[in-house]
């Protein structure tokens, strides 16, 4: 009776929890408006940050001679992601990233479009006059 008490007891304790943080979430979604949502790209993080709040390194924590990276660190699993390297789509606004390669993009959604400027491509052709590419994103093997 004693463990079957210690164990409901447990059960709402972590019930409570996970209430607490859902509505955490949603506040703090309610609270930054949809062009400052910055989410960690990283699969078992994904935290929600507004752009003011996402953290940058300081020139003595970078590894590079100029001092910046360019790199911002998420708030809550505090690894480093580039912010600038993300785009959405404009159809769906699922985020997109460009690693590397031409400017043309495949969303999930089946929308076709140009990293560079989000003009649709139509017809297999870019329907702007952008550069299909720059020459230091592409992998030559």
């Amino acid at each position: 009776m004693v463990q079957m008490t210690l164990s409901t007891e447990r059960e709402n304790n972590q019930a409570h929890t996970q209430f607490v943080l859902n509505t955490l979430t949603v506040v703090k979604e309610a609270s930054i408006p949809l062009t400052d949502n910055v989410y960690c790209p990283f699969p078992n993080c994904y935290a929600l940050m507004s752009k003011d709040e996402v953290k940058k390194p300081t020139p003595t924590s970078s590894s590079t001679a100029d001092g910046d990276t360019g790199m911002s660190r998420c708030v809550v699993c505090n690894r480093y992601f580039c912010i600038d390297c993300w785009n959405e789509c404009i159809k769906c606004k699922n985020s997109v990233e460009l690693a590397f390669g031409c400017y043309h993009i495949y969303c999930t959604c089946g929308y076709e479009f140009f990293y560079t400027c989000g003009v649709e491509r139509v017809n297999k052709k870019p329907a702007c006059r952008c550069p299909l590419w720059k020459e230091s994103n592409i992998l030559y093997a």
